[in-house]
């Protein structure tokens, strides 16, 4: 039985399930001591050999993953009838932004003599195998161990991070594993932007991620024209979870700490992301909603800017009533267990469902009700794996700052 069976729901192509925060470190910007003639600001990204590895936590962004996670669950639940889409772009944008501004903090130490690019990149693979792998790899083996469904027929694509690419093609999901595509989106990226990061120029960086981030809608566009004019006969998913796709949202998030790593981009950050982008972003989604053709190329970078908007503010701090509630204490842990959450929620419905038929017990009647449930027993589940299986092996990350 598969999670969509239970709630007899199927997910449009365009709404499909997200990624979770699991991917990306949990530690945000903060402000180091300056160096002498040095100016900083709170979104400043400063890396010294010791502690080029990570950054330092700030709780507004795992608020955010927290209402991302969230959105994914309960769309999946049926509690919403959507919004996991959007909570997949968040955690894209997420992504960009805190994995470029590790990649920044160790390319100074570079810089400045603390450590060679080898040993960066060694570093930031060791940290991200660490982080990602263990889950991952755990869920994968013992799916394949019981034979659930598509485990073993899809074990190479799901083993090497491509099991997006095998759906785009086929153009169909593979029920329980079909929101490992997101993850496979991350490692992907995480295969060519830091040694992009660590390697060119620095003068070359903005106008990287600014191509990223353009391979999006023009890759969307190209999906368009073809299906339009063409004959092409590329899935409808492909529009969704093939990788060119999500580099809009990997390169707005990967845009703005670039930006926040110099002073001079400080200065254009602070004029234009706090007004022209998230109006900018309103704007596209206006056009985007008022026709098919627009709303399939421009509405994921539209969201993308929005929420590099929100990242932005929330790497600086919130105040008031919304930074009380992205720093708010449950929904801070509920981003600090997400990956665990994203992992485990396809899942948890159909595992309750055989140890309930097998112990001759009965799941809630009402959908609510078992929504609900089903939520409840996923946070516990994630709660548990995160302080006896993740933390444990996330705290080795210390031996490789």
């Amino acid at each position: 039985m598969s999670s969509d069976q239970l709630f007899h729901a199927e997910t449009p192509a365009t709404n499909a399930a997200g990624l979770l925060s699991r991917v990306i470190p949990s530690k945000v910007a903060a402000i180091k001591k300056p160096q002498q003639g040095q100016q900083v600001s709170q979104s400043t990204y400063i890396g010294t050999a010791s502690n080029a590895a990570e950054l330092d936590y700030m709780p507004q962004l795992d608020g955010l993953r927290g209402l991302a996670v969230g959105a994914v669950v309960f769309q999946h639940y049926r509690i919403t009838t959507s919004g996991a889409a959007y909570g997949v772009h968040l955690f894209f944008v997420l992504s960009g932004f805190l994995i470029t501004g590790i990649l920044l903090r160790s390319r100074v130490a570079i810089e400045t003599g603390g450590q060679s690019r080898r040993q960066a990149l060694r570093r930031f693979y060791i940290r991200r195998v660490l982080r990602i792998f263990p889950l991952y790899y755990a869920v994968i083996f013992v799916g394949i161990l019981v034979n659930a469904d598509y485990a073993r027929e899809y074990a190479p694509w799901l083993l090497t991070y491509t099991i997006n690419l095998k759906m785009a093609a086929q153009g169909w999901y593979i029920g329980n594993f079909a929101h490992f595509w997101s993850l496979a989106v991350e490692e992907q990226y995480y295969l060519i932007w830091p040694c992009l990061i660590l390697l060119l120029p620095r003068r070359w960086l903005v106008p990287s991620a600014a191509i990223m981030t353009a391979i999006g809608p023009l890759f969307r566009l190209y999906l368009v024209v073809g299906w339009r004019y063409l004959g092409s006969e590329a899935s409808g998913i492909s529009s969704y979870i093939a990788t060119p796709t999500a580099l809009d949202s990997l390169g707005i998030g990967s845009l703005i700490a670039i930006m926040l790593s110099t002073e001079s981009g400080r200065l254009t950050a602070h004029r234009w992301i706090r007004l022209a982008v998230p109006s900018v972003g309103l704007l596209l989604a206006v056009i985007a909603y008022r026709a098919e053709w627009p709303n399939l190329v421009l509405l994921d970078t539209a969201t993308a800017m929005i929420f590099g908007w929100l990242i932005y503010r929330a790497s600086a701090g919130f105040r008031g009533i919304t930074g009380r509630l992205l720093g708010a204490r449950p929904l801070v842990f509920v981003g600090r267990i997400s990956y665990g959450i994203y992992i485990y929620h396809p899942l948890v419905p159909v595992v309750a469902a055989m140890l309930a038929a097998a112990l001759g017990l009965s799941l809630p009647d009402t959908l609510w009700a078992r929504a609900v449930y089903f939520v409840l027993l996923t946070l516990l589940v994630s709660a548990v794996s995160w302080y006896y299986f993740e933390r444990p092996l996330n705290n080795l990350k210390g031996h490789f700052r």
